[in-house]
């Protein structure tokens, strides 16, 4: 049934590309910074503590935290959060190769998610019509 959605086929081989190409992307993140559970993944010759060369590189570069002290709703860390990636990229060296670095990983994510929702899409509306529910579409 998914094979005669037109496209559909097409569409989840470019998913899993684009999964798979992010996962090499993100395993040594994932490693690095430790956020798994699976402690045979963990980096275990770390080597070196990277804190002083990153601070060194890029101690003088402004990463802002806003911390809403009222309600907390427009407190904001992204900056001081996305820092965390110059202790996985060790080849970074400067403020310019860290964006780099950092839209790479940005635009394969959105590569990655893009065709996974909209397979998830199709599959929920497969399932609607295959219960006999009509999707409704609002405006």
């Amino acid at each position: 049934m998914l094979a005669s959605v037109p496209g559909f086929v097409e569409a989840f081989e470019e998913g899993r590309r684009a999964v798979e190409k992010l996962y090499e992307i993100l395993k040594p993140i994932r490693d690095g910074i430790g956020g798994h559970d699976r402690p045979k993944n963990a980096v275990q010759d770390r080597g070196p503590d990277p804190t002083p060369d990153a601070i060194r590189a890029f101690g003088g570069d402004i990463f802002e935290v806003h911390l809403d002290e009222e309600t907390g709703r427009a407190t904001n860390l992204r900056h001081l959060t996305a820092s965390a990636f110059l202790f996985v990229w060790p080849d970074v060296k400067n403020y310019d190769q860290y964006i780099r670095k950092y839209h790479e990983l940005v635009d394969q994510l959105e590569k990655s998610l893009t065709p996974i929702l909209h397979g998830i899409d199709v599959l929920l509306c497969l399932h609607w019509i295959a219960a006999g529910i009509e999707p409704g579409y609002t405006r």
